[in-house]
This record gives structure tokens, sequence and C-alpha cells, in this order.
């Protein structure tokens, strides 16, 4: 019953260490799948008097990942509707160009900021929108969210290491005397600390086990499967 309690403290504290490495790994893994939403989702507005230059644009700004032109049909049909006297074609001339920038990463506040001054100062642009304020604060949500979840894991993984340690310890005064009287017929470190050795890859590989069936069972569930996808 002792070497019972004594094996499950370690396999516990190996068990609790691993569960919490890959509880890191699945959450980086999510904010970083909406980290890549928001990216997708999230663009500039620029107004331009004429044509821009897209390949020149994309050169001069290296956080910039492509440049739509927005379709101003929709427009033009308004205009119609209205009934306006005005050449049509001579409207159309004097309208401006909308563009839809899309960026590499998620920028933050001063990266946007800087942006949007470099492209007024850019050819023919007059006006940029950036709409970060929401997309800002769901991004520093997640940043506080990865930072929280890893120091609360940088803590269990501390005193788990602690509990490992101190059952080592424990391991090694068991078996003091078995060490001494192999120390003095000369044995080599290796053949003292054999069994220490042993008892330590069984109980790993024992906690590995569970570790995994623990989150392979988590992948077969349907119902955390269905929230990690909703996620």
């Amino acid at each position: 019953m002792k070497s019972f309690k004594n094996h499950f403290s370690v396999i516990l504290s190996l068990f609790v260490l691993l569960c919490s490495f890959e509880f890191i790994v699945l959450t980086n893994k999510i904010i970083k799948s909406y980290e890549e939403n928001l990216i997708d989702d999230y663009s500039i507005i620029v107004v331009s008097k004429k044509a821009v230059d897209k390949e020149e644009m994309l050169e001069k700004f290296s956080i910039i990942k492509s440049i739509d032109e927005l379709d101003s049909s929709g427009m033009i049909d308004k205009i119609k509707q209205t009934n306006i006297t005005q050449n049509i074609a001579s409207i159309k001339e004097k309208m401006p160009h909308f563009y839809t920038v899309k960026l590499k990463q998620f920028p933050t506040t001063t990266v946007t900021d800087n942006l949007k001054k470099q492209l007024l100062n850019y050819n023919n642009i007059d006006k940029v929108e950036i709409f970060s304020k929401t997309y800002d604060k769901i991004y520093k949500v997640l940043q506080l969210l990865r930072a929280v979840v890893l120091f609360f894991t940088c803590i269990i993984c501390f005193i788990s290491i602690l509990l490992i340690i101190m059952q080592l310890r424990i391991w090694i005064y068991e078996h003091q005397e078995r060490i001494n009287i192999m120390t003095l017929f000369g044995a080599s470190f290796w053949t003292k600390s054999k069994a220490l050795y042993k008892m330590a890859v069984i109980d790993s590989i024992i906690a590995a086990f569970f570790a995994s069936a623990l989150f392979l069972f988590c992948s077969k569930n349907e119902f955390l499967k269905r929230v990690l996808q909703e996620i």
C-alpha cells in the first residue's frame, strides 16, 4: 500500500504536468485560429482620387497582404434612381476609387496609426478608414487570456515538479541502506540507481498513457467536439 502511494503521487504529478503542457498547446491553437479569423475579417478602407498601383503599394507597405478595389456599380445605380439630370458618365469619372486593404498580421493600435499616416501621404489617397477599436479590444482580451493561462499553467507545472522532486527524495531515503551496501561493494552509479530509474521510467510511461487516453477521449467525445468547433 505504501509503495502504491509513492507511485501514485509521482504518476499524478506527471499526469498533471503533461495535461498542463497539452492545455497550453490547445489554448494557443485556439487563440491562433481566432487571430487568423480576425485577420481575414479585418480590413482597411482606402479612398483615392485616381486608381492606385497595387503592385507598388504592396512593395512599399510590407504589412499589406492584398488590395482589392470595390465595385462602384451599386452607387451608380442608386444615383440613377434619384433621377439626377447630370451626366452619369461624368459622375462616374469624378467618383473616387474605393479599396479594401487586408493585412498580413493583426496590427496593434500603434501600427494602424502609423499605417494610416503613411497611406494618407501616399499618392492620390484622400481618406483612410481603420476600424480597429472593436478588433483591438478583442485582440487584447485574447492576449490577456493567453497570459493568464500561461501564468497558471506555469504555477501548476512548478508545483508538480516540486512534488516529483520530493517523491524522488523519499525514494532515495527508502533505498539509502541498499545504496550504501552497494557502495561498500564498489557498485557503479548506474547499478546503485538502476531501481530508481526503472521506477521513474515506469511511472512516466503510465502517466503518459493516462494523459494520452484522456485527450483521446476528449477528441472523440461528441459534446466536446461540438464545443471546440463552435469555439
